[in-house]
């Protein structure tokens, strides 16, 4: 009879426990659908977020729906304030209470969410001696040289994780080039922790005339609100032919793009 009693009473915790569980997990679901972004980068790309689901945000009868709806705006990862934006043919404007426009010169970025997004500060530094082990391991893993000249080469330091330890990205290309001529144009973009290297963006091309595209960080920034950043790589083509902007997650040990502009 007493072992009976115990056996209801551990079935009875082992529900308790699952419905526990459940509603933690259903709270955050709705949580998360819940959440309403829409994030202008630029004046090449608009994404909004609800639902859990990312779109690209294209036809002009919805950009035209955002004018002189009010964003939060950052420079070169500094806030500028709250502004009214306005769209025209292909570039963002921004008013003030008094509507007068501002004209930001740095990497812009302006949203709106039902929820506060904590945007990251950070800057380029130079690579130093102790970076060439981990940017030669990259060119050999990629059977380039490692006395391969570039063209943008530099490094970014930042806890992008809360796990109190830095992390540091990389950039190396020789898109571009002028005062050389490459037998092949690439531009790599790498995380390293803990020694392991973590590829965000590759590009090795035998096509000489192409020129290939030069990759910068634009935003680190947690949107999600799960102490991890997302990040906003940009990479910009040869002459005119445009800026592709990729929203990257890390997500099963490896970086995952979200959302792309093409």
């Amino acid at each position: 009879m007493r072992s009976q009693k115990s056996y209801i009473i551990v079935i009875v915790i082992l529900i308790i426990f699952a419905l526990i569980m459940y509603l933690l997990v259903a709270r955050d679901n709705i949580k998360e659908e819940k959440k309403l972004t829409t994030i202008i980068v630029g004046d090449t790309s608009i994404w909004n977020y609800s639902n859990k689901r990312w779109i690209n945000v294209e036809k002009q009868s919805t950009i035209e729906k955002l004018n002189w709806e009010k964003f939060k705006v950052y420079e070169d990862n500094e806030f500028l304030g709250e502004y009214s934006v306005w769209y025209d043919t292909s570039k963002w404007y921004y008013f003030d209470k008094k509507n007068d426009s501002i004209t930001p010169n740095g990497k812009v970025l302006a949203y709106r969410s039902n929820y506060d997004i904590e945007i990251d500060k950070y800057s380029e530094k130079q690579i130093e001696s102790s970076d060439k082990k981990y940017i030669n391991y990259v060119l050999e893993e990629n059977n380039l040289s490692t006395s391969s000249k570039f063209t943008s080469n530099y490094k970014v330091e930042i806890d992008y994780d809360s796990d109190s330890n830095i992390e540091t990205f990389y950039v190396i290309t020789n898109a571009f080039p002028t005062e050389f001529e490459p037998d092949q144009i690439f531009s790599i973009v790498f995380m390293v922790k803990d020694n392991n290297i973590y590829y965000l963006y590759k590009d090795i091309d035998d096509n000489r005339v192409n020129n290939g595209c030069k990759p910068y960080f634009n935003y680190f920034f947690d949107l999600n609100k799960d102490g991890v950043d997302e990040i906003i790589l940009s990479c910009g083509k040869y002459s005119d032919n445009g800026i592709v902007d990729m929203l990257y997650k890390f997500e099963e040990n490896e970086f995952k793009i979200q959302i792309s502009n093409q």
